[in-house]
């Protein structure tokens, strides 16, 4: 028998902060994480608090990159253009969906402050979306 339980979105939510933390902690710790690994963690945390809204509405996105989470998103609600910026900058790094090109760059301790920054917009704007929902 196959389990058909929907995932829950408080569940979502939470994982997405437990990433938040660990990349929060591990930049203020020298070399715990390469930027290449703090990258990843920054975009799981994003994908799961924009997944949890998604859960909770009841609405799935077309696919989970930044982008398309940012365009299944902005069918819903208004994305703060910084924000969505800062999302389309991150994207950039890793454009895994590119029919024609796969491409991707390796980020460096610069790019981390932004990869916080905009972790941080996204749980502020999730967390304020999830309280209408």
């Amino acid at each position: 028998m196959e389990n058909t339980k929907t995932p829950d979105w408080q569940e979502f939510h939470k994982e997405g902060k437990r990433y938040l933390q660990i990349v929060q902690n591990s930049v203020k710790k020298e070399n715990s994480f390469s930027p290449e690994i703090l990258y990843n963690l920054s975009c799981m945390s994003i994908e799961k608090l924009f997944m949890s809204y998604f859960l909770k509405v009841k609405k799935m996105p077309m696919n989970h990159t930044l982008i398309d989470l940012v365009d299944s998103m902005k069918a819903l609600d208004t994305v703060p253009s910084e924000l969505e910026n800062n999302l389309l900058y991150m994207n950039s790094f890793q454009e895994i969906c590119s029919i024609d090109l796969y491409q991707r760059k390796i980020p460096s301790e610069n790019d981390l402050q932004q990869f916080i920054t905009t972790l941080e917009q996204t749980n502020k704007y999730i967390q304020e979306l999830l309280k209408t929902a």
